[in-house]
């Protein structure tokens, strides 16, 4: 098993429509926590994926052996085309991807580990987290769906995959502590209509 981590860290905010910052961080600032986690945690490569900022954002991560930062070269907004460029930019060995947000909750490299551990023990392909709002990120899926994440689409990738078949999704919340919860019964589908996350 070969795990790549893809950190959008690109095109504009959910919440706020500016570039890629929650809670008032900078957007260095929080791409480099952001990636900090992923290293940290057990994938075995991070791919940061920068859009029309990168040369703002690039200098402020630091180079290390399991990490490749790559610019959108279109400088695409959308989280699509960003997806596209982290995709291609992995390793060819991946057998799946962690696909994240540097405008997502910040989670620990321990948290992250958990919810990869409990997406490569379910034995679906797709697993999102949910919160008290909708969804969020990290999503893990399997190579298997490559081709289908990059389908063309006016519909965000990740609401595409749900429309198609909410049944390959495993549903898993995280608690303010960091603990992992299976979601299982009638809550375990991914929530359609949940205003995260917008791409």
């Amino acid at each position: 098993m070969y795990v790549s981590a893809i950190l959008i860290a690109g095109g504009r905010a959910r919440r706020s429509g500016a570039p890629c910052s929650p809670g008032g961080r900078s957007t260095r600032t929080t791409v480099s926590a952001a990636t900090d986690a992923l290293l940290r945690s057990c994938v075995d490569e991070v791919v940061v994926v920068l859009g029309k900022r990168a040369s703002e954002t690039a200098g402020d991560i630091r180079p290390a052996p399991r990490l490749r930062v790559v610019a959108d070269p279109d400088h695409a907004e959308r989280d699509r085309d960003l997806l596209r460029v982290g995709l291609d930019s992995a390793s060819p060995e991946a057998t799946a991807y962690v696909v994240h947000r540097c405008d997502s909750v910040p989670l620990t490299p321990g948290t992250i580990d958990r919810l990869l551990s409990h997406f490569l023990r379910g034995g679906r392909p797709i697993a999102v987290v949910v919160n008290g709002v909708g969804l969020d990120h990290p999503v893990f899926v399997s190579r298997a769906l490559r081709d289908e994440l990059l389908e063309p689409g006016e519909e965000g990738w990740l609401r595409a995959l749900i429309a198609r078949d909410p049944s390959r999704f495993l549903v898993l919340r995280v608690d303010t502590r960091g603990a992992v919860r299976l979601i299982e019964g009638p809550g375990a589908r991914p929530p359609l209509a949940a205003p995260r996350p917008s791409e």
